[in-house]
């Protein structure tokens, strides 16, 4: 079931326009369909906007019994992702996941963290402190990384 329906997944991100307004483009990593790289737009209205973020994604042999992971490959200044980063997304905790949630929901879900990011959740703490204590330092230490490390 979990290639079918990947598969089907793939093919929806494939499609013009993407179905997810933060995913730019996805490709399968070496023909693996259970290993995608995506490019991911930083929303409007956040101090990501104009950077492309690549994202690893890879899926378990029981997809979607159990959830995805998502890696980012670019570097970015974001609480929520720790320094290898990995993405702590409500969506994907264990105890949140459920099979009928597709990747679409992922994307959309991970856009919004992008643009609402969740301190008291934080991988990395000292950036969930200076989002909580001082959001306008914040916004201009992760524009000036998007700037730097996620340029087009």
């Amino acid at each position: 079931m979990g290639s079918r329906r990947l598969a089907r997944e793939f093919r929806t991100f494939e499609e013009y326009p993407p179905p997810c307004p933060v995913v730019h483009s996805v490709i399968l990593v070496e023909e693996n369909l259970f290993e995608w790289s995506m490019a991911v737009l930083g929303p409007a209205g956040s101090p990501y906007e104009g950077g492309i973020f690549r994202v690893a994604c890879s899926f378990p042999e029981n997809y979607p019994f159990n959830a995805p992971t998502l890696r980012f490959m670019t570097r970015i200044y974001h609480p929520n992702v720790d320094d290898d980063g990995s993405v702590c997304l409500g969506i994907l905790k264990s105890e949140a996941w459920k099979p009928a949630n597709r990747m679409v929901d992922v994307m959309n879900a991970l856009g919004d963290l992008l643009l609402n990011p969740v301190a008291t959740d934080a991988l990395r703490t000292d950036i969930g402190d200076l989002y909580q204590s001082d959001r306008a330092a914040y916004n201009s230490r992760a524009a000036a990384w998007a700037r730097d490390y996620a340029s087009a």
